[in-house]
């Protein structure tokens, strides 16, 4: 149910910009000399960066400075899911790998973690967070049987929330 126009809108923002996606492609294939540049090739890293630590409370304290931007109310609600223990933070025998945001019309969303410590788990916190904080505003202002929502709509938030981390790093 997204308008058509919007649906085109991100396509022509696409074909206008792809352009500078298989540059930074041809680029890296050069770094890397390459002959060829494979799916799995792009994930290599260019550079060799010093790891650096980020403890969960580091890392929420970094997200909740992060989600600022976006109003009291959604900071409010990301305070909210801390305190109330939405989120399963580290890894336990048993339990799946990944990440995700699960939950229902009748209970708060929850989110499992593997967090170790590293700037990944920060993103995918935030990321997380942006699911869980979608879904928990679709219920709130909506009836059960209009309260859900298509993928493509459900990655809008989580992505904002990284590119919102990303910048708030830079």
């Amino acid at each position: 149910k997204i308008d058509k126009s919007i649906y085109e809108n991100l396509i022509n923002t696409i074909h206008k910009n792809i352009d500078s996606l298989h540059d930074y492609y041809k680029l890296k294939k050069d770094i890397l000399k390459l002959d060829e540049l494979h799916i799995y090739d792009i994930h290599t890293p260019l550079i060799k960066l010093e790891k650096q630590e980020y403890l969960f409370e580091e890392g929420k304290t970094l997200v909740l400075d992060t989600v600022g931007v976006l109003g009291d109310d959604y900071k409010e609600i990301v305070e909210k899911a801390f305190k109330e223990k939405w989120v399963d933070i580290y890894n336990n025998k048993g339990k799946r790998t990944g990440a995700y945001s699960s939950g229902s019309y009748e209970t708060v969303p929850y989110i499992l973690l593997n967090y170790e410590n590293e700037i990944n788990d920060v993103f995918t916190l935030i990321h997380e967070l942006g699911h869980s904080l979608h879904n928990y505003l679709s219920i709130q202002n909506n009836p059960n049987n209009t309260y859900s929502y298509s993928i493509f709509e459900a990655e809008v938030a989580s992505t904002v929330n990284e590119l919102l981390l990303a910048k708030n790093m830079l």
